[in-house]
């Protein structure tokens, strides 16, 4: 799913949380789409390569949902 997919929907989501919640409640949920990058990195005296993912980091209380890699928080 490309970046601007996936951006839409998380402020799609918020939007529709914000309009179905009265200004006197506390705002339950609010999703944010996190860049992501792959670094490749070669070690060239005998071609290893190796992969990092990577996210920007988030500061305050977060509770993250899954990542590129495959991993979900059940």
């Amino acid at each position: 799913m490309s970046l601007i997919a996936c951006h839409y929907f998380a402020e799609e989501f918020n939007s529709r949380i914000l309009l179905n919640t009265n200004a006197d409640s506390e705002i339950p949920i609010l999703l944010n789409f996190v860049d992501s990058t792959i670094y490749e990195v070669v070690k060239h005296e005998n071609k290893n390569v190796k992969y990092y993912f990577v996210e920007n980091y988030i500061e305050g209380d977060y509770q993250k949902y899954n990542n590129n890699a495959g991993w979900t928080n059940e």
